[in-house]
This record gives C-alpha cells, sequence and structure tokens, in this order.
C-alpha cells in the first residue's frame, strides 16, 4: 500500500498518505495504553458461612419460632432453616395470605476486613461472594395467579444500615434508596448472586464495593459504600424456598465467574 502512495505524486494523494499515517499513529498509541492499563488486583477469599438465625425484628411471629420444623405457633408463615444452613424452606400460612410474612435470615459470621487472610497482597482488593437459588412452588406459580413469591438478599449491619436486591428488579436501601436494577421479575431457578470488595490493605481509607449478579452477568452498577465495612449476607423470603451458596464445595461451583471479577472504580 505504501508503494502505491509512494508513486503517487499528486499532492492530495501525498496528504491522505499523511492523513492515514496519523491515524494509524494514533490508534496505535491507544492500542499501547490499553495494553499498560492496569485492572485493580482482586482476590476472591472463600468465606465458610452458613444461614443460621432469624431477625428479632422481621419473623414469624413475636415468639420467633426457631425451634419449630417450620411451622409458627401463631399460624403465620414461617421459615425452617435446614442443618447445613444452605437450604431454606418457607411453610404457608394456616390463616390466610395476609399472614405469610416476609422473613428475614441472616448468616452467622460477617464478611469482616479483619478476616483478610494474611497472604493477601498488600495492594489487592479482596471479594467475598455467595448466591442465593429461588426455589417457590411451581405448581402454585402457574395455576394460581393471585400466587405472589418474594426473594430478597444482600448485605446488613443493623436496620438502620442494609443493601438489598429484590426479585422484582428493586434495589432498596436503609435510608430510602431505591433504584431499578432490572424490569422482568426473577422464575424459579434463576441464581441471584451478592459480592462485597474490601479495599487493599495499603488503601485502608478507600471505600468497600457491593455488587449483584443475576445468574451468569453482573446487573446494575458497583455500589460503593463509605466507613461501612463489616456486614451479614442475609436473605428475606415470602411464599419461596431459597438456596445459599457460599461457594465452599468445589462440587457446587459459582454461576457467575467470580474468580475473574475486578473490582470496579
Amino acid at each position: 500500500m505504501e508503494e502505491d502512495f509512494d508513486c503517487c505524486s499528486n499532492s492530495s494523494c501525498s496528504a491522505y498518505k499523511n492523513d492515514l499515517n496519523e491515524k494509524i499513529k494514533s490508534l496505535e498509541s491507544m492500542l499501547v495504553n490499553l495494553n499498560t492499563h492496569k485492572a485493580k488486583p482482586t482476590v476472591y477469599v472463600k468465606c465458610w458461612n452458613k444461614l443460621n438465625r432469624f431477625s428479632e425484628n422481621q419473623n414469624c411471629c413475636g415468639q420467633n419460632c426457631r425451634e419449630t420444623t417450620g411451622h409458627c405457633r401463631e399460624g403465620n408463615g414461617a421459615v425452617w432453616i435446614c442443618y447445613d444452613g444452605s437450604l431454606i424452606k418457607y411453610s404457608h400460612s394456616t390463616k390466610n395470605m395476609e399472614s405469610d410474612n416476609l422473613i428475614m435470615v441472616l448468616a452467622e459470621k460477617e464478611f469482616m476486613r479483619a478476616d483478610i487472610p494474611n497472604e493477601v497482597p498488600e495492594d489487592a482488593y479482596v471479594c467475598r461472594f455467595f448466591e442465593v437459588i429461588a426455589l417457590p412452588d411451581p405448581v402454585k406459580e402457574t395455576d394460581f395467579n393471585w400466587f405472589e413469591w418474594e426473594l430478597e438478599i444482600g448485605l446488613y449491619k443493623n436496620d438502620q444500615c442494609y443493601f438489598r436486591l429484590a426479585n422484582s428488579g428493586n434495589y432498596r436501601t436503609a435510608d430510602g434508596t431505591c433504584k431499578r436494577f432490572f424490569n422482568d421479575r426473577m422464575v424459579g431457578n434463576d441464581v441471584f448472586g451478592c459480592g462485597h470488595i474490601i479495599p487493599p490493605k495499603n488503601k485502608p481509607n478507600e471505600p468497600t464495593q457491593i455488587f449483584f449478579t443475576l445468574n451468569k452477568k453482573q446487573i446494575g452498577k458497583t455500589i460503593l459504600l463509605n466507613d461501612v465495612e463489616d456486614l451479614f449476607p442475609h436473605i428475606l423470603l415470602r411464599r419461596c424456598d431459597a438456596r445459599i451458596n457460599f461457594g465452599t464445595d468445589d462440587a457446587w461451583p459459582f454461576v457467575y465467574d467470580i474468580k475473574n471479577h475486578v473490582a470496579g472504580d
């Protein structure tokens, strides 16, 4: 191509050649910048955890019927945490639909900065993650138009500090923030995910991050949090069973490719 330009004595042809060469140089420079730009080093750390307790303020009734096999003494909708803390069963109210309460179940352990392993590099962002599979009753969901189930997942510090995404697509926080992350409601066997990223040891003043996933993709933008670090994984459910995965069983891998997730800006 350069030989064709060299054989051309036309001034306009020469100008075109110069312009093309400048564009090539510009593209080469952009490629160099892309190749030298370093993504934030992010390390996924497994968290040995399980769901093991109900919220004091959002349970089946004032008696918090934990020691039963999933039935409320007052006849309200109730939750049963299976022995390993990975399967949550919802029992419908024996009275009426209005008594199917939205119940909060919390994990045993927080996602904490203090639990970062010593071998993690000083400049690495630490990511922890869990996924929840929605398991509504397929018969009721198909046969009854009135049947609606609810599932929310997120991270919780206390009733004045939490961050949740619902199967309806609505993200909300304790301070009243409400955003739409997706439009179509989740269906049975969809996989919800929630991640928590703690900044590097050598950058302690950077904000922590939260992100959500649906099946194999991140949904919504990464959420930056200032002065909020230690948070409990938790779920809320109504008329829906759920299975939670903290990634500790190699035979049950995450749906989302968490090991290649990179911290946001």
